[in-house]
């Protein structure tokens, strides 16, 4: 339990969160957190390398040409749309574990 909750705190995430959290909670949180962390290591790496390239590029190239962004192989919509179902369902076990459900009404009167 000890490493569970060590590597939740490295993620920079709540120990409040953590303490209420299922096992399977547990498990998207903390791969969201990583994959999170792996996206924003790339992105400063890649605005690193560009930097550089740029620095020694005779010719400038466009700005479209640098912004596009190819299709992500792993971006399986049906995959993604299960990610998010078995996201909800937790978070929804989570928020009536601790008696913070709402109806809809109820939701939008507040």
């Amino acid at each position: 339990m000890a490493d569970l909750l060590d590597a939740w705190l490295k993620l920079g995430l709540d120990i409040d969160d953590f303490l209420s959290a299922t096992p399977r909670l547990y498990m998207l949180v903390t791969r969201a957190a990583v994959a999170a962390r792996h996206r924003a290591d790339d992105g400063m790496i890649h605005g690193a390398w560009l930097g550089a390239i740029l620095g020694r590029a005779k010719k400038i190239p466009a700005l479209d040409s640098l912004l596009s962004r190819p299709a992500d192989a792993d971006d399986d919509p049906e995959m993604r749309a299960a990610e998010q179902r078995a996201e909800m369902a937790a978070l929804r076990e989570v928020m009536a574990a601790q008696g913070r459900t709402r109806s809809w009404s109820e939701w939008r009167e507040s």
